[in-house]
């Protein structure tokens, strides 16, 4: 019923595979942003300012992007002076460095980042490839996918390379697709697999002696600045990678380096070279148009400095504070609610909820390192990069190099807790186990499920219930292995067994009940929600559901529950409340035939059926004949 009129209202692009009340709040973003970037220097900011540089400096990275022509006219030449880097490259671990003083994955990720048993420290982590040539993982599965891949890869090396054999190609894609089966499943996180572990950066070295590992975090570390251990994410993959590249050729291991560079940086370049890449690509891919490419690609390269103007425009102190007020307001309900856990002894109760009231939040935008609203700050923020109108590729490879420097900066440093490690522009929210905080983002505190003039009910239902989601992953499957500091801890040490096992009798009922949802029903063929994959949003989103219904609640019983809208006086309030829920879920697909749903997330409309059936509050609200949900974590 609610989301009927918005199917009808809102059609699909014919490259669209889903649209829905989150996507539609992007583009409202990027139709801002695209303002600002495309307009002129905002009224009563001095042009000979710093804050006149930094607005400058973004538009010159969108600038550069939408100057098709410049990036035409130079071709592959860009390109080909990175590729001449791994030319001179005499081992693998010196291409290693290359690819990754360019972000680029190849064989192995090194590099900073929170050390989840010392969550106040950064750690060196080492993990296997995120990004190979193919988009998933399961395409490496896919016979034809494969051959098609082969004579794409052929074409584009033995043109740049006219030495590079075919045989040599054959072994690229097939060590390629070894390592694409070696690393975690999709929908699977590396800490979950057995590998997953700190030890000293001398035994990590050893498990690949060929990628050098040592050598690299001491070329790349601050001067003065010891290593000791390392976060192996994988030991299982970098046994197998040390067997792999212990049997492949130097032409081969070249020739591999080359091709991922290539694919890195394929959107940065215009030449007929590259063509059958991103032919290949566009029949796998649903890719924006040029310029909605450009103005993502600027938000979230100088994303901080895009989130002063964007603030300046779609945010306002009275939308932080009623935010901070809802965070109070949930907090207080999910204490009730601990407490009232039968389920949960009481000393696992009071942890949980010291864990809750340790939880930091992240509101709307950076006000440190950097402030983004103290020009100079921001300005610093952006000191090593070297941007131009005219030289798109050039702003990639030194926006890139700026993000290596700026990590390996904070080696051996104490973490800055304020820093933003997500982008504060895009319409999502966050939770993360280290360091136990929420992020909440600008570029969600939008209508229509959130507006400070809006009744309560909608603002609550729409955002509030998606504030609670966040706040519930603290104690999912896998983030309540996260202390109330945010340490991870190898053994559920703060809950009871007891009390651990109520949770995971719990939390079958989550997978059994959503894994009877039917995504796709074509014949007498179906296909189902997969409800392990998506437990942990599945839990998050009853929790979030409750404690947004009961603080509203509380608001209402103070009068201030907000006044009705004309027209809808048919539902009451508490009705509205619900409405305004399933109104962020509203959503149409244009899935392809055979598509394999493997997100995290269930899809919207099951995600909406399946949380309303486990919530009491909605099941007494509409008078349905069973008032029982059907199931219940908090």
């Amino acid at each position: 019923m609610v989301c009927g009129g918005w199917r009808r209202k809102h059609r699909l692009r014919s490259d669209e595979e889903v649209i829905n009340t989150t996507k539609l709040i992007q583009r409202h973003v990027d139709k801002i942003i695209h303002d600002i970037v495309e307009g002129p220097l905002p009224t009563g900011i001095d042009p000979n300012s710093q804050d006149a540089k930094n607005f400058y400096k973004m538009k010159a990275v969108y600038n550069s992007c939408m100057d098709s022509e410049a990036i035409k006219s130079r071709g592959i030449e860009p390109l080909k002076e990175v590729l001449a880097l791994i030319d001179g490259a005499e081992t693998t671990k010196d291409a290693l460095l290359i690819l990754l003083k360019h972000d680029t994955d190849g064989l192995a990720v090194v590099g900073p980042q929170i050390d989840d048993t010392s969550p106040d420290y950064t750690a060196i982590g080492f993990a296997g490839p995120k990004n190979l040539g193919l988009p998933l993982q399961s395409d490496f599965e896919s016979k034809s996918t494969i051959k098609k891949y082969y004579f794409v890869v052929k074409k584009i090396l033995t043109t740049l390379y006219p030495e590079t054999t075919p045989e040599t190609i054959m072994h690229l894609v097939k060590l390629e697709k070894t390592i694409a089966m070696l690393l975690p499943s999709e929908g699977e996180n590396y800490s979950t697999t057995d590998g997953y572990g700190s030890m000293s950066l001398e035994e990590a070295a050893k498990l690949v002696p060929e990628l050098g590992l040592q050598d690299i975090v001491s070329t790349l570390a601050p001067e003065g600045v010891s290593v000791d251990r390392v976060i192996v994410h994988d030991k299982n993959y970098f046994n197998a990678l040390h067997k792999l590249l212990e049997k492949a050729s130097p032409d081969v291991l070249k020739s591999y380096f080359r091709w991922h560079l290539i694919v890195s940086y394929r959107t940065f370049i215009d030449s007929d070279i590259l063509k059958p890449l991103n032919d290949f690509y566009d029949s796998m891919l649903v890719e924006d148009d040029r310029k909605t490419q450009c103005i993502h690609y600027t938000e979230s390269s100088v994303r901080n400095i895009v989130s002063r103007f964007l603030v300046e425009r779609a945010f306002s102190p009275a939308a932080k504070t009623m935010t901070e007020e809802m965070v109070a307001n949930l907090k207080e309900v999910y204490t009730e609610r601990l407490k009232a856990a039968e389920w949960m002894d009481s000393d696992s109760a009071d942890l949980a909820i010291k864990k809750l009231y340790n939880m930091r939040q992240k509101i709307g935008y950076s006000t440190s390192s950097p402030n983004i609203t103290n020009p100079d700050e921001l300005a610093d923020a952006y000191r090593y990069s070297v941007i131009n109108d005219n030289t798109h590729f050039e702003n990639e490879v030194s926006l890139r190099q700026m993000k290596y420097k700026l990590q390996w900066e904070y080696l051996g440093k104490p973490l800055d807790r304020d820093i933003w490690q997500n982008n504060p522009n895009v319409a999502n929210a966050y939770y993360q186990g280290p360091g136990n905080e929420i992020i909440l983002p600008a570029g969600l505190m939008q209508f229509p499920i959130f507006d400070v003039e809006a009744p309560a009910y909608v603002s609550y239902g729409g955002y509030g219930s998606a504030v609670g989601h966040e706040m519930s992953h603290a104690f999912d499957s896998e983030r309540r292995y996260y202390d109330e500091n945010g340490v991870h801890t190898e053994t559920l040490r703060w809950w009871t067994p007891d009390t651990n096992a109520a949770f995971n009798t719990k939390a079958q009922c989550f997978v059994d009940q959503y894994s009877n949802l039917v995504h796709r029903k074509k014949g007498k063929f179906k296909t189902f929600v997969d409800g392990k994959i998506t437990l942990n949003e599945n839990i998050a989103d009853a929790g979030g559901l409750l404690a947004s219904y009961q603080a509203w609640k509380k608001l209402d019983a103070a009068d201030k529950g907000g006044e009705m809208l004309p027209g809808l006086e048919f539902f009451n309030r508490e009705q509205l409340f619900f409405v305004s829920y399933v109104n962020r879920l509203c959503s149409k697909y244009n899935l392809p035939s055979g598509h394999i749903f493997n997100d995290s997330h269930s899809p919207d409309w099951a995600r909406a059926a399946g949380t309303l059936a486990n919530s009491e509050d909605f099941l007494r609200a509409f008078n349905c004949p069973v008032k029982e949900p059907t199931c219940k974590m908090w």
